[in-house]
């Protein structure tokens, strides 16, 4: 019983994450995580992006810093309950100027 109570608590915290977006400006890479800040001055710090993105916008370079971006991204928890932001898509927008 022990056990089918921890799956079913591992699976619903899975299947819980929810997607959210901001809008902000990419600041750039610090060999940990990619940030961007939104227009409330409000940080975001992903310390997860797939390869195919950082390599779409070269997110280790600075190519795009300071370009704006709608960012969707899920957070989650590691296997020793830490909490981390992950990007799941990058789409550059229009500067807010």
């Amino acid at each position: 019983m022990l056990t089918l109570a921890f799956v079913a608590t591992t699976l619903g915290s899975v299947f819980a994450q929810e997607t959210k977006k901001v809008e902000a400006q990419y600041q750039g890479f610090d060999g940990s995580v990619y940030s961007f800040v939104d227009e409330n001055s409000d940080y975001y710090d992903f310390e997860r992006c797939p390869s195919t993105i950082v390599k779409s916008f070269d997110l280790e370079g600075d190519t795009h810093f300071d370009d704006y971006f709608r960012v969707t991204y899920v957070i989650k928890k590691n296997e020793d309950g830490d909490v981390y932001y992950e990007i799941q898509k990058l789409e550059q927008v229009a500067s807010e100027d």
